[in-house]
């Protein structure tokens, strides 16, 4: 199901829902925990409200309904609503298991960390927060493009602190994919740990990799190794990051 295509007719259709008199009896049980008939009236453009209104329809049983409603959650998101966009993606991930549309959420809660984390506007809670949001998306499908995305726009702002935090952790789960491999390698000045990195691409791990099979992939692999082999040994400078990779 679309998302563009359900976002125009969702507050229709919610409507819908709001006058169907077998989810709005008394005795239903969804009615039972939520006053959904006055919640709709007044909280349509509430992302919380509305995930939460998604999952009393998944657990109803209204699979396609509750689809419908964390699309439009999803879509009333702002900035800082990292957390909500997360939840629409862990949905569509465990529940429909739509790669599209969990990746298309888990990028947008990725982009919504990273602003946070790029910024000094926000408590230092919800900076923590955003930062343990940005390694559990990193750490979703490696060699998929959220783990990209999030290095890059670390990278990008030169939160080399972050960054590092993000390594260490992908690299402690063993979850690191190119883009990760690759960051660490060329800045490995500022990120450090330059022999675990060495070890890492020195053992098993460019082998195992999915896209061992490709040539120029294993040619970047390979000059990456040998750019931090001399970087650990003292033969590179230690001013720059490699033009090579």
């Amino acid at each position: 199901m679309a998302v563009a295509k359900d976002l125009d007719s969702g507050l229709e259709g919610m409507a819908i829902i709001a006058q169907d008199s077998e989810i709005m009896n008394i005795e239903h049980p969804l009615y039972e925990e939520f006053d959904l008939k006055s919640q709709l009236i007044t909280n349509t453009e509430r992302p919380e409200f509305l995930m939460q209104l998604g999952a009393y329809m998944q657990r109803g049983g209204w699979t396609e309904t509750a689809e419908v409603i964390i699309n439009i959650a999803a879509s009333y998101c702002k900035d800082k609503d990292f957390e909500i966009l997360y939840s629409a993606g862990e949905y569509f991930h465990n529940i429909k298991e739509d790669t599209q549309q969990s990746h298309e959420h888990f990028l947008a809660s990725a982009n919504s960390a990273l602003n946070i984390v790029d910024s000094d506007s926000f408590p230092s809670e919800i900076i923590r927060n955003a930062m343990e949001k940005l390694k559990i998306v990193a750490g979703l499908v490696p060699e998929r493009g959220e783990q990209g995305v999030i290095v890059q726009g670390l990278v990008k702002s030169k939160r080399w602190r972050e960054l590092r935090e993000v390594i260490i952790y992908l690299h402690s789960e063993s979850l690191l994919g190119t883009s990760a491999v690759l960051a660490w390698a060329r800045y490995v000045k500022d990120i450090g740990k330059g022999k675990e990195l060495l070890d890492l691409i020195s053992s098993g791990w460019v082998e195992s990799n999915q896209l061992s099979g490709d040539d120029e992939w294993m040619l970047v692999m390979k000059n990456a190794k040998e750019y931090v082999q001399s970087f650990v040994l003292g033969g590179a400078k230690k001013g720059g990051a490699s033009a090579e990779l």
